[in-house]
């Protein structure tokens, strides 16, 4: 079996003399194979986890300022080195308890830009699999991870910790507390979280609020995002300065429970548009979903009379529809993966017939995209 190395940060300058004089060479600086190998390194971890006491004040290469406490029954593992080591990429595992619930794929070839060009700044946090020994979930670090995978990189730099892969909450906490000091997770998608482990028995919303760190009330209200449609959420999601918790808190107690997507969408459409805040909240609802009596009279937009999605690929990224209200939407989704070039080119296509839209008659309108369509090409 191949001898994972202990990754050690020395200087640039103590790197850059130690290529220089031939001792390493720059393939084994970017596997960083610098040091112990991963057995070594991890009889350390044990043999010198008492010493976790005196061995607090130690430089590490994570702000603990930025961590919040441990779950009760999560430890970390320390040694004279709290670097970590280089472990073989087979050995990691994704775990279902992860904080983050979505992670854009534009976001995992960035970073693996970044890996290829500057190397791995700082270390997976990860803990070993008591059911299969030598294995290792993820806790903080998966995008790293993924981008790793992407580079066929053989081996990934980590730093173990302590906690029950098995007790999702516990592992669960452990997580965001950790990914959300590299990278804050949106309130909508930690809400998600606590709504499925509320969901699979593995929580109560109080038991939540106590691993979170906040108040049963804050909980509760940013549950009530759960209680709408993916697509609803996804709009607030992209304009989500608009639809703080407590506004969706008051949202989903003004909407008759019936109300379709659509409506609900219109609703969130007006927020949006005319600024509304959670006071304005009530008279906003009563105008666009008015409630009484099994009876509802709405401002809405009408069913699609055309609809035609738009792939990428085999993978749906947007839109375009026509309703019998008169109205039109065009629709690319934020995080869609498209190539960089065609976007630019849909882009200038669209401005040619937002331009051509602006004529006084259907004539001037066809011979302006005419026009500029032959420019275009």
């Amino acid at each position: 079996m191949t001898t994972e190395k202990l990754k050690r940060r020395p200087s640039s300058l103590k790197v850059s003399g130690l290529i220089e004089s031939g001792k390493i060479n720059p393939d084994q600086l970017q596997r960083g194979d610098l040091g112990l190998s991963m057995d070594e390194a991890l009889n350390s971890y044990k043999t010198h986890s008492s010493q976790a006491e005196s061995a607090h004040q130690e430089k590490t290469d994570i702000d603990q300022k930025n961590i919040l406490p441990l779950p009760e029954d999560s430890v970390p593992i320390r040694s004279s080195s709290e670097h970590g080591f280089n472990i073989d990429i087979r050995k990691l595992k994704s775990h279902e308890w992860n904080a983050r619930v979505h992670r854009a794929p534009s976001r995992i070839r960035d970073l693996a830009v970044l890996l290829a060009a500057n190397g791995q700044k700082s270390p997976a946090i990860i803990t070993e699999d008591p059911k299969e020994p030598g294995t290792f979930y993820i806790l903080d670090g998966e995008t790293r991870y993924q981008s790793a995978l992407s580079l066929n990189w053989e081996t990934l730099w980590v730093l173990p910790i302590e906690v029950d892969p098995y007790k999702p909450l516990a592992f669960y906490a452990r997580s965001l507390q950790q990914t959300n000091s590299t990278e804050p997770i949106s309130i909508i998608d930690q809400a998600i979280r606590w709504q499925e482990l509320i969901d699979k028995n593995h929580a109560t919303f109080e038991a939540i609020a106590d691993a979170v760190e906040k108040k049963k009330s804050t909980v509760s209200k940013m549950l009530a995002y759960c209680r709408f449609a993916p697509a609803v959420r996804e709009f607030m999601s992209e304009h989500l300065e608009k639809f703080p918790y407590s506004l969706v808190d008051e949202l989903s107690r003004n909407i008759a429970k019936d109300s379709n997507e659509e409506q609900i969408l219109d609703l969130c459409h007006a927020i949006v548009t005319e600024n509304i805040s959670r006071r304005g909240l009530e008279d906003l609802a009563k105008r666009v979903l008015l409630k009484d009596s099994g009876r509802r009279s709405y401002n809405k937009r009408k069913q699609a009379q055309i609809h035609i999605p738009i792939k990428y690929g085999n993978t749906a990224i947007g839109g375009f529809r026509t309703f019998d209200n008169g109205g039109v939407e065009f629709k690319i989704q934020p995080e869609a993966e498209m190539d960089e070039n065609l976007r630019v080119q849909l882009i200038s296509c669209l401005e040619i017939l937002a331009e051509a839209a602006c004529k006084n008659n259907p004539e001037e309108m066809k011979l302006s995209i005419l026009n500029k369509i032959n420019e275009f090409k």
